[in-house]
C-alpha cells in the first residue's frame, strides 16, 4: 500500500501557518487565563477558535491517495459539512480503468458544485479516470507536485498493466494535460 499525500511548497505553508497561529493561541490563553486578564467568557471563546483552527488544519492534512493491491481510493476531505467537499471518497479497481487524464473544473470530485467562502470558485485539477461502465471518477491533485503526481502515474499505470497488459496509458501524453492546465480550454469542465 501506497499513500500520496500534498506536498507543494502552499500546503506547507498552510500546515506551517496554522501550527504557529495554534501553538501562539494556545499559549496567549493560558497566560491571559493565568494573569486574570482572560474572563472565562472570553476564554471559552477562546477556547472555541483554537477547535476551529485545529478542525481546518486537520482538514488542510487529511487528502491522501492511496494505492492498494486491488485499487486506488481516497477517503476524501475532511470537513465538517459535505456541501464544502471538493473530494468525496472514491475507490477504482484497477481491472476497471480505461482512460487518465488531467482536468481543469470548478466543480467537485463528483461534478457537482460545492460551497465556498468566495463568490467565485476557484478552478481545480483532478485526475479524470474513465472507467469500463463509462462514467468518470475524479481524484483532486490541486495541491500535489508535478513529480509527485508523475510518480502517481507511474505506479497507477504499472498496477493496471499487472491487471490489463493490453492498456495504452503513458505518463508523458496523461502529463501534456499538466502543462497545459492554464491554457488548455478543452479540458475545461464546468
Amino acid at each position: 500500500m501506497k499513500r500520496s499525500y500534498p506536498n507543494s511548497w502552499t500546503i506547507w505553508l498552510l500546515r506551517v501557518t496554522y501550527l504557529s497561529i495554534l501553538v501562539l493561541a494556545i499559549v496567549c490563553g493560558i497566560i491571559g487565563f493565568i494573569d486574570e486578564l482572560l474572563s472565562p467568557y472570553w476564554l471559552i471563546l477562546f477556547i472555541i477558535g483554537i477547535v476551529l483552527l485545529i478542525f481546518e488544519f486537520i482538514t488542510t492534512i487529511s487528502h491522501c491517495i492511496v494505492l492498494t493491491d486491488d485499487g486506488i481510493f481516497t477517503k476524501g476531505e475532511f470537513r465538517l459539512s459535505k456541501k464544502e467537499k471538493i473530494q468525496r471518497k472514491i475507490k477504482i479497481e484497477y481491472s476497471d480503468i480505461e482512460d487518465i487524464k488531467i482536468i481543469s473544473s470548478t466543480k467537485n470530485s463528483q461534478n457537482s458544485s460545492y460551497l465556498t467562502g468566495n463568490p467565485i470558485k476557484p478552478i481545480n485539477k483532478f485526475l479524470e479516470i474513465k472507467v469500463k461502465n463509462g462514467r468518470h471518477k475524479r481524484l483532486w491533485i490541486n495541491h500535489y507536485t508535478k513529480k509527485q503526481v508523475e510518480k502517481l502515474l507511474q505506479c497507477l499505470i504499472s498496477k493496471v498493466k499487472e491487471v490489463n497488459n493490453e492498456t495504452q496509458l503513458n505518463v508523458e501524453i496523461i502529463m501534456k494535460d499538466w502543462y497545459e492546465y492554464n491554457k488548455n480550454i478543452k479540458n475545461f469542465k464546468n
